[in-house]
């Protein structure tokens, strides 16, 4: 009895010390929140656009995460913090951290020419990397995507690395920075080829399980995904549902879904050391140089820029079919802000990400 009373005692002592700090804690955004809030409706209600997830965290911690409007139209579902929008091109930014994961490992080499681990690769003898590739320098075009993009077709792994062997070269090797998206899928069949295990296992062991992003999935239009948004686009001043499409040629460019949570959380374990080596870390944020030695915007499936305010952003954009998003990392501030949509050309980017960014650290 004693014993009880005592446990009791202490938790009600925990209770009145600590409830001020929690009740701190959630009021410190509110003033934050409500700008964010006024700024994505006023975006919604300009661009059309039906649904949105956004989250802010700082130094890993969430600040603050909403889904607003719709993420289905007919049925008039609400867009919540559990919607699955498409990520686009930050799938590339996932591809490249498991990339970085597998090299600590000792299990593939970024820096290897493809044709070590693809036996049928069609380049041999080009230098052609995964690095070149995830920082855009390879001199691979993207007229397979471009070919591709509207397909119905499901592609296998190997059906879809039998498609990309068929990709043509545009440029010399970091000739110079030529966007792509279709040849992350030879990434990925070079990891797959490198471990003896699939590109979803590698992803789900290495990157979204140990993150505990529980919402990140490919996009595998057929099946049954609970939470996944449905696509939209604009036409004629009409909110339409966007073409279908099937990704899976391109899964590693642009395949997968998630939520505004778990890219945040994605995010803000690539602030500090840790889920990556520093040395990875470093790896991956490089803006990376031509052959002349002039430096691009481009390092590893990300971005490596600076906003209007001058600010140090590593931020990776993403589009498609019913798809616009945005993952930025400010470095020195810690800041990780996401904001995903199911709209085809939804403006998330930098004037929503600058507001968002400054509602948040104004004093």
């Amino acid at each position: 009895m004693i014993r009880f009373i005592i446990k009791f005692l202490l938790v009600l002592v925990w209770l009145v010390l600590d409830q001020p700090l929690l009740l701190a804690q959630q009021f410190v955004p509110v003033n934050a929140a409500m700008s964010s809030i006024k700024f994505i409706n006023e975006m919604m209600k300009r661009s059309g656009v039906p649904g949105v997830g956004m989250a802010i965290a700082k130094e890993g911690r969430f600040s603050w995460s909403e889904g607003f409007g719709l993420s289905d139209l007919e049925r008039q579902v609400a867009a919540t913090k559990q919607t699955k929008f498409g990520l686009g091109s930050i799938s590339k930014s996932l591809t490249m951290a498991l990339a970085m994961r597998l090299q600590e490992e000792k299990l593939f080499d970024i820096d290897a020419p493809l044709e070590q681990y693809l036996s049928e690769f069609p380049f041999k003898g080009k230098g052609i990397t995964a690095r070149l590739i995830g920082c855009h320098l390879s001199g691979l075009d993207d007229s397979i995507d471009a070919a591709t993009r509207n397909t119905s077709t499901t592609y296998s792994a190997s059906e879809a690395l039998k498609l990309l062997y068929g990709e043509k070269l545009k440029y010399g090797l970091r000739e110079r920075s030529h966007y792509t998206t279709g040849p992350f899928t030879l990434i990925a069949g070079a990891m797959e080829q490198a471990t003896g295990k699939p590109y979803t296992e590698l992803m789900q062991h290495y990157v979204t399980q140990p993150l505990k992003m529980n919402d990140t999935v490919l996009n595998v239009r057929r099946d049954i995904i609970p939470n996944r948004t449905c696509f939209y686009m604009r036409e004629n001043n009409q909110t339409r549902h966007a073409p279908y499409a099937d990704p899976s040629y391109k899964h590693a460019g642009a395949g997968y879904l998630s939520t505004a949570d778990d890219m945040v959380r994605f995010g803000s374990a690539l602030l500090n050391p840790g889920f990556l080596r520093a040395e990875s870390l470093e790896n991956l944020f490089r803006a990376e140089k031509t052959m002349a030695g002039d430096v691009t915007p481009f390092a590893l499936g990300w971005r490596v820029v600076k906003d209007r305010a001058g600010r140090d952003m590593y931020v990776q954009p993403g589009g498609g079919h019913g798809v616009s998003s945005v993952l930025a990392i400010f470095p020195k501030e810690k800041i990780v802000i996401a904001i995903l949509s199911n709209q085809t050309g939804a403006p998330v980017g930098q004037t929503l990400l600058e507001g968002i960014f400054n509602a948040f650290t104004e004093r």
